[in-house]
């Protein structure tokens, strides 16, 4: 009964894992298509528009240096939790923002949780107690 319960709350968080990992996929991947409504609605040219995507990219590379260690000091869980509500809240700044600059600052955010919690889920896998962490791995990245 015991090995039962476990391997259902191992189910449980591999499939949140996977959504989570699925709709940030989703998020981060929308900028490419919506670039072109995002130029003409903030007036802005092509140069501009490329730092949309340095912006993103530095915010990322930022926090997911930070990231490891923040894992490690208050641990997987709350690293997650942390990532998931600072996304919420740059997903109302990006909402709510009416000039370019504001926007950039949402995406910095944005880019800044999925970064706690995409470094979490990623460290997270080997600690779980299941068979085959190397198909969930690659079935994560799948996504």
């Amino acid at each position: 009964m015991k090995k039962r319960l476990n391997f259902l709350n191992n189910v449980h968080i591999i499939l949140f894992i996977l959504t989570a990992m699925f709709l940030i996929s989703v998020c981060d991947n929308l900028r490419g298509p919506y670039s072109i409504q995002i130029k003409n609605y903030f007036e802005i040219n092509n140069t501009q528009l490329s730092l949309i995507y340095i912006v993103s990219s530095l915010s990322y590379m930022l926090f997911a240096t930070f990231s490891g260690f923040l894992c490690s000091k208050i641990g997987h869980k709350n690293s997650i939790c942390i990532g998931f509500v600072t996304i919420i809240l740059s997903i109302v700044k990006i909402s709510l923002s009416f000039s370019f600059a504001d926007f950039l600052i949402g995406l910095f955010i944005i880019n800044a949780g999925e970064a706690l919690v995409l470094v979490g889920i990623n460290t997270i896998i080997p600690l779980l107690d299941i068979k085959y962490k190397a198909l969930v791995m690659n079935l994560l990245h799948f996504s």
